[in-house]
Parts: C-alpha cells; sequence; structure tokens
C-alpha cells in the first residue's frame, strides 16, 4: 500500500478528457413582403455570449470548440421560400474583422422546415469568436418571401472538447 502511493506522489499530475456540449437558440423574425414572386434580401442580426460556459470550462482545462448544429427551423410554416442565407460573424466590440459562418443554398422543390446548415468557418477562427465574449449573426436571407411574418428558430451547439492536465 505505501509503495502504490508513493507512486501516486511521484507521477503528481492527473490528465483526462471530457466532451459537452453548449447551446445558444433565438428566434428570427422575417417580414412579410406584399410583392410575391420577386426575389428579396433580407437581413437580421442576433446577439450571443457563450463564452461565459467555455470560460468555467477553460478553468478546468483547455478547451477547443466545434460547431455541432448551425441550424434554422420553423414550427408553423414550411420554409421552402429561402432560396439563399449567408450568416456573418462579428464581434460587438468590433475587435475581429467579419467573418462568413455559412452560405447555404437552400434546396429548391423541396418542402422543409428543419436545415441544418454547412459551417465554413475554420474551427479555430470560430473558437477565437466563442471565447472573446459576446458576439452578433447577421443573418442575410434571400428568397421569394411570403405576404405573412414568418418566424424562425435559429440553433447554435457547440462541442466542447476539454483536455485536463494538472499537476498536484
Amino acid at each position: 500500500m505505501k509503495k502504490i502511493l508513493f507512486l501516486f506522489l511521484m507521477c503528481g499530475c492527473v490528465s483526462g478528457s471530457a466532451e459537452t456540449e453548449i447551446s445558444a437558440s433565438d428566434s428570427i423574425t422575417i417580414p412579410g413582403f406584399p410583392i410575391a414572386s420577386i426575389a428579396t434580401t433580407v437581413a437580421e442580426e442576433n446577439t450571443f455570449d457563450l463564452s461565459k460556459a467555455v470560460n468555467k470550462l477553460e478553468d478546468i482545462g483547455s478547451v477547443t470548440i466545434s460547431v455541432n448544429e448551425n441550424s434554422l427551423s420553423s414550427s408553423d410554416s414550411n420554409i421552402d421560400f429561402l432560396q439563399h442565407l449567408k450568416i456573418v460573424i462579428s464581434t460587438t466590440d468590433n475587435s475581429f474583422e467579419d467573418s462568413v459562418i455559412s452560405d447555404y443554398d437552400f434546396p429548391s422543390n423541396q418542402s422543409f422546415q428543419f436545415v441544418n446548415i454547412p459551417v465554413i468557418l475554420q474551427p479555430e477562427k470560430f473558437d477565437k469568436y466563442v471565447k472573446h465574449g459576446e458576439f452578433k449573426l447577421q443573418f442575410i436571407f434571400t428568397g421569394i418571401l411570403p405576404e405573412r411574418t414568418t418566424n424562425l428558430n435559429y440553433r447554435l451547439t457547440l462541442g466542447a472538447d476539454l483536455n485536463v492536465h494538472k499537476s498536484l
């Protein structure tokens, strides 16, 4: 028993890894457009801050962020009127240049109420924005907008890989 305890004390470190998810969601309202069959572009902006959750994890070890979900949905109508979506990220204090997260063409001639939008921004760049603090996402929609106002739900789910290596 004394030998095992002595060996443990000589090693003097704890290491391991874990994975968790951090999510944020918000609603986006696309105003109705009175002239049908004309492609129109509208922009909406939402602000998020996931840095507090990430900072709590960083108190334990190093954290690497990845995007597990970048989705858009509607519970009350199809969103097949959308043709294109560009999502741009920026910091609220303008400390980094704006970057494009997604630049997505919606499938045509299909009805859908949910789409997971591919992310084109490099993971290490996205990591930098999230860890910095409050950030804005600008959603630039193009499509043949319906006459009625449409409410969309946006969900961002981040995977946080935590690596711990602490000396005792």
